[in-house]
Parts: structure tokens; C-alpha cells; sequence
């Protein structure tokens, strides 16, 4: 009886060592989830509506069947938005928020030709 005890207390011990590493990541995991999650929350409504304006602007020119606007980049108030395909081909744009809500877009790129959609 006393070496079954000893036995059972031994994996427990073991058990609990070994998952304190995996409960500390999944906590630290959950906290960077969380704030990014945050991050994009206040970033969300000010680049929905840049997508919009720039649908709104730019579809029309570059009518083609599976492009879509991603963002391929953020940097402070400048974002590097592409209306491209899933190969990343298309018509990449440098576009400008300013602090009254307006966006100012230039072309930097054009890589539509290079793969083709």
C-alpha cells in the first residue's frame, strides 16, 4: 500500500511540473490575443472606411473577378493597401489618414500584369 501511494503522488508531482509551462503560455497567449484584439478594434472603424472609400474610388478602374483590398501594411498614419488577387498581384497603393478623417491614396505599385489574376 505504501509504495502505491508513493507511486500515484510521483505522477501527480510530474503531471503539475510538466503543465505549469503549458497554463503560464496559454495565460500569456490570451493576454496578447486579447490587446490585439483591442489594437484592431480601434483600428477597425478608421480602416473599414478607408476600404470603402478606396472601393469607391478605385473598383471601377480594376474591374477583375476575385481582387479584394488588404492591408499590407501599417505604418503611424500611413497604410500600404493592395487590390489584389490571392497571389498577391494586383494594383498596391500608398494611402494617407489624415487627423480630419479624409484619406489621400497613390499608387506605388503595379503588379497585375505580373501574374495575372
Amino acid at each position: 500500500m505504501f509504495k502505491k501511494t508513493r507511486v500515484l503522488q510521483w505522477i501527480s508531482t510530474a503531471l503539475l511540473v510538466a503543465l505549469i509551462p503549458v497554463i503560464g503560455y496559454l495565460v500569456v497567449s490570451n493576454i496578447e490575443a486579447t490587446r490585439n484584439q483591442e489594437d484592431r478594434g480601434a483600428q477597425d472603424d478608421a480602416e473599414a472606411n478607408m476600404i470603402a472609400y478606396l472601393h469607391q474610388q478605385y473598383d471601377a478602374q480594376y474591374p477583375a473577378r476575385g481582387y479584394q483590398w488588404t492591408i499590407g501594411r501599417r505604418d503611424g498614419s500611413t497604410r500600404l493597401v493592395c487590390y489584389c488577387n490571392k497571389k498577391g498581384y494586383g494594383w498596391w497603393y500608398s494611402v494617407q489618414i489624415t487627423s480630419d478623417g479624409q484619406y489621400t491614396a497613390q499608387k506605388v505599385a503595379d503588379t497585375s500584369s505580373s501574374g495575372g489574376p
